[in-house]
Order: C-alpha cells, then sequence, then structure tokens
C-alpha cells in the first residue's frame, strides 16, 4: 500500500513538472536578426534572409519594450578580452529602414527587446 501511494505521488508530481515546464516553453523569448523594412506606428517590419529563403516578421512594440543602438565593438587589445559593444537607450522614431536589428520577442510577436545593430563588416574588410 506504501509503495503505491508512493507510486501515486512520484507520478502526480512529475505529471505537474512536465506541465510547469511546458508553460515556462511557452514564455520563451526567441531572437532574430534581420533588416528594419518598415515601422508604423507601433509595429516594426523585419525582412529576414536564410537557408528557406527571404521572410518577413511582423512586431508589436509597448510601453516596456527596450530600443537600444548598438555601437561597433572596439577592437581587441593584444592579450585582452574583447570589450562588448556599448548600448544607449532611444526612442522608436530614431529607428532607421534598411538598418539591421535583432528582435526580442515572444510567441506573440510583441517585441521586449528591439536593438539597432552597426553595419556589418565586409569580408574583406578589416
Amino acid at each position: 500500500m506504501r509503495l503505491l501511494s508512493l507510486a501515486v505521488v512520484a507520478t502526480l508530481f512529475a505529471a505537474g513538472f512536465g506541465i510547469a515546464q511546458e508553460k515556462k516553453a511557452d514564455k520563451k523569448a526567441a531572437k532574430v536578426t534581420g533588416a528594419l523594412t518598415k515601422v508604423e506606428g507601433d509595429k516594426l517590419t523585419v525582412t529576414l534572409k536564410g537557408d528557406g529563403g527571404e521572410k518577413t516578421e511582423v512586431y508589436t512594440t509597448n510601453d516596456k519594450t527596450k530600443i537600444f543602438q548598438q555601437e561597433a565593438a572596439a577592437p581587441a587589445k593584444e592579450g585582452e578580452k574583447k570589450p562588448a559593444p556599448k548600448r544607449t537607450e532611444i526612442k522608436l522614431a530614431d529607428l532607421k529602414t534598411g538598418s539591421r536589428v535583432s528582435v526580442m520577442a515572444g510567441e506573440d510577436k510583441v517585441a521586449t527587446e528591439v536593438v539597432a545593430l552597426p553595419a556589418a563588416k565586409k569580408k574583406n574588410d578589416k
């Protein structure tokens, strides 16, 4: 009887833990990087390029969305770690279409963070 009740408790615990993990996974934010193609009101349109071709995503911003401009990272000094790039908080109106952006958003497509990235270096630039 005691073994049976322990088995039941263990099963219920495992089931509850699995449900908690599913809820946690639902809220996980996704991060994408692409070209900002349109800013209209509180909506951002980002074009992503990948192996599957070109894809357009629309994200909504709100008063909790953090928007940053990221500077290019300074080159590392010999024998030292490369310093982290600096970020400055900006407003939605400061974003420029055509620039590279990184957007972090949940499954609901509401952006929690938008970072305007520095222009990508070309392969032959050093």
